[in-house]
């Protein structure tokens, strides 16, 4: 369900929260059906010591997000009633991670929606890696594997969830919902994209979480793979990479899901004028050097 469009809005660092109703419905993949829509958005989030799953539709949009970002904005989401229970019960580690997909339309170079938003864990290392390429003959692969992962949530939905008329648990695409599971498939650390570093992880005790090097890994940015960079153009085979401006965080004593968007830094004029000075050094450097060899 789509939940908010702020297409058109010019404000910057504007913080929104969704309420999330008790209803439930299941994830929304998109649709292919003029006029297309996006698919939604997901939370899981996984209890090691009680291997339990909690699952949230975000009901926020992929297009939406990325919109959004772009001009500047922060999100909150307020998570289900299922939640207080869920968390209630944890003792130790929470694994979470965020997932969305783009399946509206056929693969081609020229839409710029067709893809995955993915999470990765927010650690030093990772921020510095570099992008990671993909052939758009695997993005499809990929695209797969997160509504797989969506789907799984949908089926851990009580056989008795309440549904809209003339609809099902798997196609009731008109609320929100949220779940607990202990069904073994509810969760993969990399969203159904194989080996990737999709997952946080929290405390349920709220303690700082640290990784195997002492970095502390609660937190995720969000990247998004796709076709096309822009309407009307065309890529090669490699799909596009963009990494979100901002990152996302749990607070378990809230009950929310942060966007926490973050301003590109931009270059200081003293470092500008640094580089061109050097670029005009390395220039004046190789016509001396050809005048002394002439």
């Amino acid at each position: 369900m789509k939940i908010f469009n702020k297409h058109g809005f010019g404000l910057t660092a504007v913080c929104m929260v969704l309420g999330m109703s008790s209803a439930q419905a299941a994830i929304w993949y998109g649709s292919q059906a003029a006029p297309s829509t996006s698919g939604e958005m997901f939370l899981s989030v996984y209890d090691v010591d009680n291997a339990t799953t909690y699952g949230l539709d975000l009901g926020t949009t992929v297009n939406d997000f990325t919109d959004n970002i772009a001009n500047g904005t922060s999100y909150s989401w307020t998570l289900g009633p299922r939640w207080a229970n869920f968390l209630a019960g944890a003792t130790g580690e929470l694994k979470w991670n965020v997932g969305g997909f783009n399946m509206y339309t056929a693969v081609t170079k020229l839409d710029p929606h067709y893809g995955i938003l993915i999470s990765q864990v927010n650690t030093p290392d990772m921020v510095g890696a570099d992008p990671l390429l993909v052939q758009i003959s695997q993005l499809q692969g990929q695209t797969l594997g997160v509504r797989d992962q969506a789907t799984r949530l949908n089926n851990a939905l009580p056989a008795n969830t309440p549904t809209h008329p003339g609809t099902t648990k798997l196609t009731d695409w008109a609320a929100n919902w949220d779940l607990t599971t202990t069904n073994a498939n509810a969760f993969r650390t990399d969203l159904g994209v194989g080996q990737f570093l999709a997952t946080a992880t929290v405390n349920a005790d709220g303690t700082e979480h640290t990784d195997f090097v002492g970095q502390n890994d609660e937190t995720v940015r969000m990247l998004f793979w796709h076709t096309g960079a822009a309407p009307g153009t065309t890529t090669n085979d490699q799909a596009s990479f963009d990494f979100m401006s901002g990152y996302m965080s749990l607070d378990l004593t809230s009950g929310t899901l942060n966007w926490n968007y973050v301003a590109p830094v931009p270059l200081p004029g003293a470092a500008w004028m640094f580089l061109g000075g050097l670029l005009s050094w390395l220039r004046f450097t190789n016509r001396s050097r050809r005048s002394v060899q002439a």
